[in-house]
């Protein structure tokens, strides 16, 4: 008897192990998955587009710098003299706010 005692003790005590070893699992998918699936599927899309948007203003930043120094060059004006060029301006503007934006 004491052995089938014994079992039943093991058993119940396997049985207990193995609930709160299901539970764990489910708590740690609730309170740590979850939260990463939600800030990937929402926030990280909207930090990936911005990041594209900062990547073409960046892109369109040193296509202006780029024409502006083949300008100054074109008309022999030293580089301490020169004033910025409009476009230059607006695209320096627009990157840097899209920087900010992104930080």
């Amino acid at each position: 008897m004491s052995e089938c005692s014994a079992l039943l003790k093991v058993a119940a005590t396997q049985q207990k192990l193995g609930q709160h070893e299901r539970e764990l699992v489910g708590q740690a998918a609730q309170q740590t998955l979850l939260p990463i699936k939600r800030f990937l599927d929402g926030d990280m899309k909207t930090i990936q587009k911005e990041r594209k948007v900062l990547h073409a203003k960046r892109l369109d930043l040193d296509a202006c710098k780029s024409r502006m120094r083949k300008a100054k060059q074109a008309d022999g004006i030293q580089a301490g003299g020169a004033k910025p060029v409009g476009g230059l301006t607006i695209e320096q503007v627009q990157y840097d706010r899209r920087v900010v934006g992104v930080r």
